[in-house]
């Protein structure tokens, strides 16, 4: 039990199978709870312009909500912050539909729509590693906003993100789609899977649904993110092998 919005929560994954060869757990967040990043003194801020001011064309034939639809199944991309965002720990920025995603050498902070909602998880017993951005997009970022001193422009984008070593012989990546992000561990031979352990700060609570998938419940029950199954796997004779596995509070 745990007092609301105030202790962490941690999850953990469990194999119920020995692993001595290297394993991937493969977790999807579908980002969609409720409604985008403000600054709420983490310095961090949206990467778009409100659309509210905007008023975006269509390609004839294609109406807007099949334009929003193609654009939530576009790679996820992370912008790396090169001072544009004032919180130095921030390393990337995932701007989403509608959770916004950053990622920090402590761990990940995730923003839900427009309102000062904020969770983050972060890993128990990892090392402080800095992420590394990988597979460079051909995306760029121009940000000019204030003092000229302060503008930024030509900030390089990736398509994947990994903390190397966050555990020993352990990598996490995150990767996926616009609307819903993927985080992967890559387990190296003879590396202890069990020692994956993640804690939520800012919630109301964790629970596991029959379906085997995690949710996180932000607000007295009104915002609720989840997170699917554990999916583990094995490479064999390069072949992926399907390990069973659930989390565990």
């Amino acid at each position: 039990m745990h007092e609301k919005g105030r202790h962490p929560v941690a999850v953990l994954w469990t194999s119920l199978i020995a692993v001595a060869l290297g394993v991937s757990l493969v977790c999807s967040v579908p980002l969609r709870a409720s409604e985008g990043i403000r600054d709420q003194g983490s310095g961090i801020s949206r990467l778009t312009p409100d659309t509210q001011s905007l008023t975006p064309e269509t390609p004839q034939g294609v109406t807007t909500n099949q334009a929003v639809q193609r654009l939530d199944l576009t790679p996820a991309l992370f912008v790396e912050n090169q001072g544009q965002w004032t919180d130095r720990a921030v390393r990337y920025v995932h701007d989403g539909n509608p959770v916004d995603v950053a990622l920090r050498e402590s761990g990940i902070l995730f923003q839900v729509g427009t309102r000062p909602l904020q969770f983050s998880a972060s890993f128990v017993g990892a090392k402080t590693v800095c992420p590394v951005g990988l597979q460079r997009s051909h995306a760029v970022f121009n940000y000019c906003l204030g003092n000229q001193a302060g503008w930024r422009t030509g900030v390089t984008s990736y398509e994947e993100v990994v903390y190397p070593g966050l555990y020993e012989g352990i990598d996490l990546h995150v990767w996926g789609l616009r609307s819903r992000l993927k985080y992967e561990f890559h387990v190296a031979p003879g590396a202890d899977y069990r020692r994956i352990a993640v804690r939520y700060e800012g919630i109301e609570g964790l629970s596991i649904r029959e379906d085997g998938s995690l949710a996180v419940n932000l607000r007295e029950q009104q915002d609720v993110i989840r997170d699917d199954a554990p999916y583990i796997y094995q490479e064999i004779d390069g072949r992926k092998v399907e390990l069973a596995g659930q989390f565990v509070l």
